[in-house]
């Protein structure tokens, strides 16, 4: 017995000693196939890649940068309405400690910031530039909310991303100073997670643009293309698709063209440029996707940036190839000569080198997690996000919706309720266009009236109420605010806004009979305004006769009940009455659904918002 246990112990020992050999001589059992696949990825993300098509981007983005700020101080009409805030200055609910200074210190800022971009783009002090650029344009851009705008945010995205990567390796004057004060050989190689990084940013931009347009709007009725198609902007196409279809067909063909073709580009645009064999496809796409972009909407500097950017998506050695295929053929040299692969650095990276460090995989792990969750956080707030507009900045949805909103305020005191007069304040179209589609800045103006045009003394008793109603993507009037709630009360700062009043159902509405409505009174030289508000509610107007005075009031789907001073009628589908000029008028759903009117006037409908004491953005254009 003792035998065996003595056997069983050398056994034992004899299994450790081999296992502790095995150990040293790494031949354990390979890790977690979680573990081989991190660190197979952490391999390739640390691989050396040519850094010419980053220095390529950079000198254009740079440029491209320069000349936006040049463009807004010397060239363009700009300043003074995108930055001079006479009466109010909206803010960020992140950033309203952000002091505004004077116009004369602001043109300080954005040269300076111009310079900053110029020096990216010839790669001088190429940190330094980069941190000042990031700094002066992310303050000129959080200076004002109604200055909002996805592109302005890409470009602060792409400068932080400049900032921490190499792009100054190749091309630049900092490298041209390097080689010609330094002993040691300059490597223009990069990590490849510098490129990635650039690359999944892009791609976040177009795939998240073709995710938000999967919806109703978008993607069953073509909205707002079909509405944008009968702009004049579109002259163009509307004749070229007239030679081969019905005038009446022309304008509903071009939207349904636009929206499919503008979904697929989004959602598609970024995996072609990813793969190799797709890519000169994609490329080419995208210069006619931008190209049409620049001549259609007027975007400014980002179809050219988004141009520049295909240069991030080459592999490392098609530059270098192609300048070699230019220096063959102006040497003469013939065309079967055998084109080599780029210079490789001297020194094969060792395996260090291949190794990340904590703070960078930190970095990079939290910007994907940011970029990809935060255009998601719509999906938080209650309602449809195209008609709340909760979670839709920073998100990448663009050119989702055609949006007309009126607002009219009424500040109640005393027993009394008087009508604001808008028109008295001295707000820049860009700052009522922006403010009457973003409820945080709906409160920020009533308590911004409250403060300014109420007496200190009555600030107590005063309650501000607004009637505003939304027109989105073509279909009627709704009611947006509860008209119910003082805005002066509630807490601008709460998650979401239980005041917004839902968007109902597009159940009772038969487009194609408003499109027809609308056409035919329009082919009379009338103007027509569609409202639809929900069962038990009352809507209450009246008409200036200084600005319109020619109305009448048609029922489109349901019975209503109008009250015109004291005398009550049942107004019936399809039946009008004429709505008299400086008298009140009641509109009244009585049934169980919706119900949905129309207004037809025969003034400009910017006189017809004002005639009502509306705030709208074609009345503050074409004041009375």
């Amino acid at each position: 017995m003792e035998t065996s246990l003595r056997r069983r112990t050398a056994d034992k020992r004899s299994t450790e000693v081999t296992s502790l050999r095995c150990t040293k001589d790494n031949t354990l059992p390979t890790p977690p196939l979680s573990g081989a696949l991190l660190s197979s990825l952490e391999t390739h993300l640390m691989q050396p890649f040519n850094s010419l098509n980053l220095a390529i981007f950079r000198i254009i983005f740079g440029f491209i940068m320069s000349f936006l700020q040049y463009r807004i101080v010397f060239l363009q009409d700009v300043l003074e309405p995108n930055f001079s805030y006479a009466e109010i200055n909206f803010h960020y609910c992140f950033a309203r400690g952000i002091p505004h200074v004077g116009l004369d210190k602001l043109v300080f800022v954005i040269i300076i910031s111009g310079i900053a971009a110029f020096c990216i783009g010839i790669g001088l002090f190429y940190r330094l530039s980069c941190g000042i650029f990031l700094v002066t344009y992310t303050y000129l851009s959080l200076l004002e909310k109604t200055r909002y705008n996805n592109h302005f945010y890409l470009y602060i995205l792409l400068t932080s991303i400049l900032l921490v990567t190499d792009c100054h390796k190749r091309l630049s004057v900092d490298s041209c100073i390097y080689r010609c004060t330094s002993r040691n050989s300059h490597d223009s190689q990069i990590p490849f997670w510098q490129v990635f990084l650039f690359r999944f940013q892009l791609f976040v931009v177009y795939f998240y643009a073709g995710l938000a347009k999967l919806n109703y709007d978008w993607f069953f009725r073509f909205e707002p293309m079909t509405i944008w198609s009968g702009f004049p902007r579109f002259s163009m196409f509307r004749k070229i698709a007239s030679l081969l279809l019905p005038n009446d067909s022309v304008q509903k063909f071009l939207g349904t063209f636009f929206s499919i073709g503008g979904l697929s580009f989004d959602l598609f645009i970024g995996f072609f440029l990813l793969i190799p064999k797709l890519r000169p496809v994609g490329i080419l796409f995208t210069f006619f996707f931008h190209l049409s972009n620049h001549f259609l909407f007027k975007i400014g500097t980002f179809p050219w940036v988004m141009i520049g950017t295909n240069f991030i998506f080459l592999d490392a050695e098609t530059l270098p190839n192609l300048i070699k295929i230019i220096q063959m053929r102006l040497c003469y040299k013939q065309k079967s000569n055998k084109i080599k692969n780029p210079e490789q650095p001297e020194t094969t990276p060792t395996k260090r080198s291949l190794r990340m460090s904590k703070p960078l995989k930190c970095f990079l792990l939290m910007y994907v997690v940011i970029q990809v969750l935060v255009p998601f956080r719509h999906w938080l707030y209650p309602g449809n996000v195209n008609w709340t507009l909760e979670g839709h900045q920073f998100s990448w949805r663009m050119m989702l919706n055609e949006e007309n909103v009126i607002m009219r305020i009424n500040i109640i005191g005393e027993g009394k309720q008087d009508v604001f007069d808008p028109y008295q304040m001295r707000i820049t179209v860009r700052q009522i266009k922006r403010m009457l589609t973003d409820p945080e800045l709906v409160v920020q103006l009533v308590r911004h009236i409250k403060q300014n045009y109420v007496k200190p003394r009555d600030h107590n008793d005063v309650a501000i109420k607004v009637d505003m109603w939304k027109m989105l993507n073509g279909r009627p009037y709704q009611r947006y605010i509860d008209s119910d709630v003082d805005l002066t009360a509630v807490n601008q700062d709460s998650f979401s806004y239980h005041w917004l009043v839902p968007q109902m159902s597009d159940d009772s509405l038969n487009f194609t009979a408003i499109e027809k409505i609308r056409k035919r009174w329009s082919g009379r030289g009338y103007d027509v305004s569609f409202f639809m508000e929900s069962p038990q509610r009352v809507y209450q107007t009246f008409l200036n006769p200084d600005y319109c005075f020619d109305v009448r009031l048609f029922s489109l789907n349901t019975q209503i009940e109008v009250t015109i001073r004291t005398r009550k009628l049942l107004l019936k589908p399809g039946k009008s009455v004429i709505i008299p000029s400086n008298a009140i008028h009641r509109i009244a759903t009585i049934g169980h659904a919706p119900s949905i009117w129309y207004y037809v006037f025969d003034c400009h409908v910017s006189f017809f918002h004002q005639a009502q004491l509306y705030i709208s953005e074609e009345g503050w254009k074409y004041p009375y």
